[in-house]
């Protein structure tokens, strides 16, 4: 290229990101030194699962780690380029059709370039992410201009936007809760296993303070993991219930109103009377909710795991003036 460095927009992935396969491979390891070094009598199908265990984790991190050290975004002046597993890609500015944030079913803002028939679409978590944006913005050759927005809550979009409960939700949302329980039961077997650690005679007795010390952040990092998963575990079955109950409701927006049909029938409400737009926690964890949209008269409520959620979130924002998420 024949930019100057000064010229170029260079994004990697951001260094807060490897702290998740830093854990995975330093969990697996510990866990692996400790059972097939140190000298244990543990049966054969046991000590099967523990590898099986270890090398999941391992893979998953390793392969994580090749990921974030590969992937790369760089912007001048003639175009795009971006680098994965496959290789180097490059697109011009004139072959840029489209760009917009991608709708997500979780909170990490996913970016989307679409070049034609081909698209790129990465983590927000990138260095740099904001001038990369204002530079796809103010290079693409898009005619008319375009502001970044979410694909779907774009006033170029089309209307009318229908957000409901897809039929495959429930039993969905029944298989996530019982492989999350699995999931769970199995990383509380290894802390207990660890946790049983500590009180080896095969580590000396006393044991060592610095052997101590291991062990303790090593039960720490696994609580840690014990307590995301059981709030995973009880959200998946909280939205598996809640779903259950509403999944024949559907929210429609309009250029003029937001509508919600369902069992008790409908609710209109017009986008000028609309006051107030709330996150309802619902559950101790907080992390499983509703949203409301009030009006002088009229309520309407949806659950977080409807389908587009972003989308009609953004839609609702962009349609009313001066409010936000409470």
């Amino acid at each position: 290229m024949n930019s100057k460095p000064e010229d170029i927009v260079r994004c990697r992935v951001q260094c807060g990101m490897w702290i998740f396969p830093a854990l995975m491979a330093g969990l697996a390891v510990f866990y692996a030194i400790d059972h097939f070094v140190i000298e244990r009598t543990w049966e054969l199908d046991t000590r099967l699962v523990i590898a099986m265990v270890c090398m999941l984790l391992l893979v998953s991190s390793l392969g994580t780690a090749l990921w974030f050290a590969v992937f790369e975004i760089r912007a001048d002046d003639q175009g795009l380029r971006w680098r994965t597993l496959t290789g180097w890609r490059f697109e011009p500015w004139s072959s840029v059709t489209d760009y917009y944030f991608a709708p997500t079913s979780g909170g990490v803002r996913r970016i989307a370039v679409v070049f034609g028939d081909r698209k790129l679409e990465f983590d927000a978590r990138i260095t740099n992410q904001s001038i990369l944006q204002d530079y796809v913005q103010s290079r693409s050759a898009i005619p008319g201009g375009r502001s970044w927005g979410m694909r779907g809550a774009r006033d170029t979009d089309p209307w009318p936007r229908e957000f409901r409960y897809g039929r495959w939700a429930p039993p969905g949302l029944l298989a996530a809760a019982i492989a999350m329980s699995v999931g769970l039961a199995c990383i509380a077997f290894v802390v207990i296993d660890i946790w049983r650690m500590t009180t080896d005679s095969d580590y000396g007795d006393p044991m060592p303070p610095s052997m101590r010390l291991m062990f303790l952040g090593v039960n720490v990092t696994g609580i840690v993991f014990v307590v995301i998963m059981a709030r995973f575990t009880f959200t998946s079955w909280t939205a598996f219930l809640y779903v259950l109950r509403r999944s024949k409701m559907v929210v429609t927006a309009t250029p003029d109103i937001l509508l919600q049909q369902g069992k008790d029938g409908e609710t209109r409400i017009p986008w000028s009377e609309i006051d107030k737009f709330e996150h309802r926690a619902k559950g101790p964890w907080g992390w499983l909710g509703g949203y409301v949209v009030r009006s002088r008269s009229d309520n309407i409520e949806f659950s977080s795991v409807i389908g587009n959620l972003s989308v009609l979130k953004a839609t609702i924002l962009a349609n009313t003036s001066g409010l936000s998420v409470e």
